[in-house]
């Protein structure tokens, strides 16, 4: 028999004893309309395939091989996997975790020592009535974090943040 040994390069081990110490999810609802619109198209097929099983005068057997019933099968666990995939990828992504040297982003990971700076900012909206707010978090390499207020609790994130920031050391 084989054995296989997984061996992972670490090059900065301290990296991983970071206390998790904020998280900050998304306030929109992961259901966006994608997935409602897979989750209703499974339910709706799971309902036919279910009055198509009752109403016939076939055997079990039978309906299950003829081509109708596979089609609404596929259909129901093609897009209630979709509709689960989706919602679990969401859910996953929006996560903002600010730890006691980084924060982690949709848009990556920044220690506290590459921010170079953290402000709001104005994006005024193509009909000129609104704005959208973003806390732009600049790092000294050019990469941006841009986090809409629309979809963040920026205030609160960016308090968090100035106090890790202040805390820092040079």
């Amino acid at each position: 028999m084989t054995q296989y040994a997984c061996i992972m390069h670490i090059e900065n081990y301290r990296d991983f004893m970071d206390e998790y110490t904020s998280t900050f999810l998304s306030t929109k609802n992961s259901w966006d309309s994608n997935v409602l619109f897979f989750t209703a198209l499974a339910v709706l097929s799971f309902v036919i395939l279910i009055t198509y099983y009752i109403k016939s005068e076939k055997s079990f057997v039978e309906n299950i091989k003829s081509g109708f019933s596979l089609l609404l099968l596929t259909m129901v666990i093609a897009t209630a996997s979709f509709a689960i995939y989706t919602s679990q990828n969401n859910s996953d992504l929006d996560k903002i975790v600010i730890t006691n040297k980084s924060i982690t982003t949709p848009f990556g990971t920044c220690k506290f020592t590459n921010i170079k700076d953290a402000s709001f900012v104005e994006i005024p909206n193509d009909d000129n009535i609104d704005s959208t707010q973003f806390l732009l978090i600049q790092e000294y390499t050019g990469k941006a974090h841009p986090i809409s207020a629309e979809i963040y609790d920026v205030n609160t994130i960016l308090k968090e943040l100035k106090k890790h920031l202040a805390n820092r050391v040079h």
